[in-house]
């Protein structure tokens, strides 16, 4: 087991493959009001231990390319201003990732400063057995702002919930209050600070926005379907309501570090949350443990394999006895040098110093 930059490159490469599987998986769910919020859970999982573990397993079969890899990997080694023009990549991905990271860090005190203001200045609202509503902290308080345009929990301080000062029945109420401590109860803040993190990192990637997009839905859905099972027939249709009040309060005025009722606001995906919402239709147990089991198997897939360029290496820096050196091979580090071994494990080759750049198309590892 080892990773090494190709292991690393093909780790990227299959986590953007299931993204993209994340992102199509969830449309088609959406369009069809048949939302499986644990399934694109699991997904989203897979997605960043792919990205997490990139490593190379015995099992791992070397693709060796002998154009594309090595034609990228000499464009990226083109000197530009006397620096290859990776290092000019690096430097800027890295320079954009501290400006967000930057603006991140003041939204944050942004809404701690919000906060504050709010504990400051307004009185929670007392509501009966509020945290009982689902057995979490007793210590979330409500306010009543009017700097709210719709209602929400914040994800940084998310024992604070922010109702804006609009008519909303005691129902309602009651099922908003059910909404936002879902998402306290399961943690989703930090699911939205990966995701930050992801676009931190990766801002130069479209899928990472296409699927921070489909997480976020994935969280409101999961919110919906578990609402689903606790309110009565008369608690649903307020639900309903109460959603439909605050798409049309809603002026996006609310920070951005936050978990919103109406979610991201999308009149689209509003209809697809009600309608999924009063969607009786239940999946096929047997089409879902399909789905489970080919997830695991595609996951697995992805460790078959390893993309790198391929090399020939330069025998005439070996005297002629030297045996054929082959993609079987593998190389060990020395202390002072390297062995080259042969796939029956068989040392074949004993060098000194640091290994040959035309050995780098060879398994490395440390002794």
């Amino acid at each position: 087991m080892g990773i090494t930059v190709y292991t690393v490159l093909t780790a990227f490469l299959a986590t953007n493959l299931f993204f993209l599987i994340y992102i199509i998986i969830g449309f088609f769910q959406r369009v069809n009001y048949i939302y499986r919020p644990v399934f694109l859970f699991s997904i989203m999982v897979v997605c960043l231990l792919r990205l997490c573990v990139p490593v190379e397993f015995p099992f791992t079969i070397v693709l060796n390319s002998k154009t594309i890899v090595p034609y990228i990997e000499g464009i990226l080694n083109t000197p530009v201003a006397n620096i290859p023009v990776k290092y000019w990549l690096v430097i800027f991905s890295l320079t954009v990732s501290l400006f967000l990271l930057v603006n991140y860090v003041l939204s944050v005190i942004k809404f701690r400063n919000f906060c504050i203001f709010v504990s400051v200045n307004y009185k929670p609202v007392y509501i009966k057995n509020n945290a009982d509503l689902l057995d979490v902290d007793p210590n979330v308080k409500i306010y009543k702002v009017d700097l709210a345009s719709s209602p929400f929990i914040g994800y940084s301080y998310s024992n604070m919930i922010f109702i804006p000062k609009k008519n909303y029945s005691k129902t309602e109420l009651k099922c908003i209050i059910m909404h936002e401590l879902m998402h306290y109860k399961n943690r989703h803040n930090i699911i939205k600070f990966v995701l930050t993190t992801l676009k931190i990192l990766f801002w130069w990637n479209p899928l990472i926005y296409f699927f921070n997009f489909e997480v976020e839905n994935m969280l409101e859905f999961f919110v919906d379907s578990k609402l689903k099972k606790k309110l009565s027939e008369s608690e649903k249709n307020a639900y309903i309501t109460a959603i439909i009040k605050s798409t049309k309060n809603d002026s996006g005025k609310n920070p951005n570090l936050t978990f919103n009722l109406i979610g991201q606001y999308n009149k689209k995906i509003i209809i697809q949350r009600i309608n999924s919402f009063l969607n009786n239709k239940t999946g096929n147990k047997y089409k879902t443990f399909g789905s489970y089991l080919l997830l695991f198997a595609a996951s697995l897939i992805s460790y078959l394999f390893v993309i790198q360029p391929y090399y020939e290496p330069d025998m005439e820096k070996y005297n002629d006895d030297a045996p054929v050196i082959d993609a079987d091979c593998y190389v060990v580090k020395t202390e002072d040098g390297y062995c080259i071994y042969n796939g029956n494990n068989d040392l074949i080759y004993e060098g000194s110093g640091q290994i040959d750049d035309n050995l780098s198309y060879l398994h490395i590892y440390e002794r």
